[in-house]
């Protein structure tokens, strides 16, 4: 069927969710009366190559490596790859990198020729006027390679890029580098796209390349996505039983928290800081209307940071119906404890809340607005309400110290109970963070492309730097390795608890008849049950919530008429067993009580953003269909 515009989703892209901004645009240019298809050209390599390799790739393979940009540059710029591919590897993994990968990413770099021209065809069987390319992460060679097979097959073809990757200077960057782009869209593109395609269908074209729309300040104004095109591509494969699906929501835009105190490493929000939000009525309205129309209860919203705000007004009702939805969100760490028993009942049951660090001083260079108590605190409230909590710790700040890192290397093994970080990394300098944008003020020198860029577009330092989203520095002042790989092994063996075999650590507590008994099995070789009475029971149940500390000893101490430094004397014992933690003037209790407000999960937990149901495992090693690379 004829269209007038194709939007292309290109690899590599997890296929367990529609992609959010193709959509958006696929509903308004339906209500102006312009004919539209999304192209979801990555669910067809995932076909191509296998759906664990896809998923591998589009999840596990780390950002600092651009294995996908890297693979898809052969076919984007053949002539750049005429030299010895192990170069690549060397430069980005090391010498000991496996041989067995080696060899499985050079068959995909040599399957991606013929697989842009493919789509090409494809894409242009409905004879589109306009093709926009939705380009984030790591989506640009494949979006050029695609896009320059359709200027072959038809050059009179506009070809538009938009995505995260086309942002501030990257859009200008882009159109200056690559021909083949007409136009770039450095902002949010979901009325000013529309504009442009109605221009072109007139038989107008604009003389500047790069389009600088104006924000979206109202989000009800937007229509509920288009998921069809998706949901048709999905139905084809022959994995669709094998995926957990998710549907893509967002109920916010921008970053409250930004406004006022930009966290120094996030370089996120570079179409605009100002947080806007959805109302509610509307936001209950769509996530009802989605999950009707698609039979999907899951959801993965695309908010950088959670509206508060919608916790009363949007969570406290879905609690109440009928209906069970799942979600996953981002939202900032200090939240209340009536707000998590909200949104626990309410089907949020996987986070990222922004855990980054577990040391106060860290936490103050990183402007993050929190203290390392109430990162504990929400830890372990997910614990007890059996919420998944995403997090990391980001190592590599000027400005951090040695005592920062001893005091998580020894505050690890208290907390051994609660949900381990998923990786510790070394600070990344992104493109509209303060880090970059203020490198030099902040402390670092000699900021430059991460060196895989190189080795995927064929372009001077300068161009690679204008078109790059991830850079490096040196940092002043920086903390000694040792330190860091102590804290990245203990995090690693924190891990291995938890996901492998035997069931995770356990600090847990009943409370009879005043009474507090508590299981305790976070030293791996050994298993205490004992039972606290009296002060030490009283102290255990008042520090439940961060609490100043002194505040708490001489309420404890008036309510059973005792001096406070006898009461002083039986925190400092709960401290010495691991059962409460002080940090600075405020104290925390980390055992876990149980809740009747837990989330009920399925014997097979499924992250609510969508999962392949099947083991990833070692992805190269798995191979797609049958001849699919050629």
């Amino acid at each position: 069927m004829k269209k007038d515009v194709a939007l292309v989703v290109p690899p590599v892209l997890t296929v367990v969710r529609p992609l959010i901004g193709p959509s958006i645009l696929a509903a308004q240019l339906k209500q102006r009366g312009i004919s539209c298809s999304v192209h979801y050209s990555n669910i067809e390599y995932a076909e191509e190559i296998g759906v664990e390799q896809n998923e591998w790739l589009s999840n596990f393979s780390s950002t600092n490596w651009l294995l996908s940009e890297w693979i898809f540059s052969h076919a984007a710029f053949p002539a750049h790859h005429n030299g010895d591919p192990e170069k690549y590897f060397l430069t980005v993994f090391g010498e000991d990198y496996p041989a067995e990968m080696f060899d499985r990413v050079c068959q995909l770099a040599h399957g991606t020729s013929s697989f842009a021209s493919r789509q090409a065809k494809k894409i242009l069987d409905s004879g589109p006027q306009v093709v926009g390319f939705s380009t984030s992460f790591e989506q640009t060679a494949a979006s050029l390679a695609i896009a320059e097979e359709v200027k072959k097959l038809a050059p009179e073809t506009v070809i538009v890029f938009g995505g995260s990757n086309c942002m501030g200077e990257m859009a200008r960057g882009l159109t200056s580098a690559f021909d083949v782009i007409d136009y770039a869209f450095n902002g949010e593109s979901d009325v000013a796209f529309p504009n442009l395609c109605q221009e072109i269908l007139d038989g107008e074209r604009p003389t500047e390349a790069v389009v600088r729309p104006k924000k979206i300040m109202c989000l009800d104004d937007l229509p509920i996505p288009e998921y069809s095109d998706y949901f048709d591509a999905i139905a084809q494969t022959e994995f669709r039983d094998d995926v957990e699906l998710a549907l893509a929501l967002e109920s916010s835009r921008g970053c409250w928290w930004g406004q006022k105190n930009h966290c120094t490493f996030c370089g996120l929000n570079a179409a605009g800081m100002t947080f806007r939000s959805k109302s509610a009525p509307r936001l209950i309205s769509e996530i009802e209307e989605l999950s009707s129309k698609w039979q999907v209860n899951n959801f993965a919203t695309t908010d950088n940071i959670m509206d508060f705000a919608h916790i009363d007004t949007v969570f406290r009702k879905l609690k109440r119906g009928d209906r069970r939805f799942r979600f996953f969100y981002e939202i900032k760490s200090n939240l209340k404890d009536e707000q998590i028993e909200i949104l626990a009942q309410a089907g949020v049951d996987t986070i990222q809340p922004g855990i980054e660090s577990l040391s106060d001083n860290t936490l103050k260079i990183m402007k993050k607005g929190v203290t390392a108590l109430q990162n504990i605190f929400l830890l372990k409230r997910c614990k007890e309400l059996n919420i998944h909590p995403i997090w990391n710790i980001l190592a590599g700040f000027p400005g951090e110290t040695v005592s920062s890192y001893r005091e998580t290397i020894e505050l690890i093994p208290k907390i051994a109970h609660l949900h381990p970080p998923r990786n510790v990394a070394q600070l990344r300098l992104d493109r509209f963070s303060p880090n970059y944008e203020q490198s030099e003020l902040i402390g670092f020198s000699d900021v430059r492309p991460l060196p895989a860029y190189k080795f995927v577009f064929p372009l001077s330092e300068k161009e690679i730097r204008d078109i790059a989203y991830f850079f490096e520095g040196t940092c002043k002042g920086a903390i000694d390795d040792n330190i860091k790989r102590e804290l990245q092994t203990l995090a690693t063996s924190w891990q291995d608890r938890h996901f492998r075999g035997g069931g995770a650590p356990l600090l847990s507590a009943v409370t009879i008849a005043g009474a507090v008994m508590v299981k305790d099995t976070r030293v791996a070789t050994s298993e205490s049950l004992d039972t606290y009475m009296g002060v030490e029971a009283m102290l255990i149940h008042a520090f439940r919530n961060v609490k100043p500390t002194a505040s708490v000893l001489h309420e404890v101490a008036e309510e059973v008429g005792s001096e406070v430094d006898a009461v002083e004397e039986s925190l400092a014992k709960l401290v010495k067993r691991g059962l409460v933690v002080t940090i600075g003037r405020a104290s925390l209790t980390l055992v876990c009580f149980p809740s009747q407000h837990a989330v009920q999960q399925p014997k097979e937990r499924l992250f609510p953003g969508g999962e392949l149901k099947r083991s990833i495992g070692d992805a190269f090693a798995c191979k797609g269909r049958s001849g699919a690379m050629g």
